[in-house]
């Protein structure tokens, strides 16, 4: 688990609001991708019918996972311009569709 996703914890996910936020319903899945540093990567938000939510980075160029991102004890530019990228998404996405 990123610190990202930690995020969530404590708080009521209100379903009906994924979709209007970006959402695609998944069979009984959501998904939330979006293109983020000019296109370099991808985030992917997903979450399963027992409303757990997880966060993932990929690298568009590779099409891998970029695991720098979740690894939180790595530091540098790039990996700090992605976490800032993603957690501005993440913390409307919390505004958004959760409830405390």
């Amino acid at each position: 688990m990123t610190g990202i996703e930690e995020q969530f914890n404590g708080k009521k996910l209100l379903v009906k609001k994924l979709i209007p936020f970006g959402f695609t319903k998944e069979g009984s899945n959501y998904a939330f991708v979006r293109e983020i540093l000019g296109g370099q990567f991808r985030l992917e938000i997903r979450v399963e019918r027992d409303k757990k939510v997880s966060v993932k980075v990929f690298d568009n160029d590779s099409g891998e996972e970029y695991l720098l991102f979740s690894v939180l004890s790595v530091q540098g530019a790039l990996v700090g311009r992605i976490r800032k990228e993603v957690s501005a998404i993440t913390d409307k996405f919390i505004g958004d569709c959760f409830e405390t």
